[in-house]
């Protein structure tokens, strides 16, 4: 909805210091990804609520590791 909300004005957000990321410019930057190998932790969090806490918490722990040398 916010994404829909920007691209419908996007002077209006960019008068605001932000700017919209088009459907193509996303594919655009898409297309430089690479899947990840079998060797990297891959972590997933859903952004289609705002109740992201729980889903962050073992992101926050693990960075918390290595800002302490863990």
């Amino acid at each position: 909805r916010r994404l829909r909300n920007r691209m419908e004005q996007p002077a209006l957000i960019a008068a605001e210091g932000k700017f919209v990321i088009t459907r193509d410019h996303f594919q655009q930057i898409v297309s430089y990804l690479e899947p990840p190998t079998d060797d990297e932790q891959v972590i997933t969090i859903d952004t289609s609520t705002d109740q992201i806490d729980e889903q962050l918490e073992p992101i926050h722990k693990q960075l918390a590791q290595y800002v302490r040398g863990e």
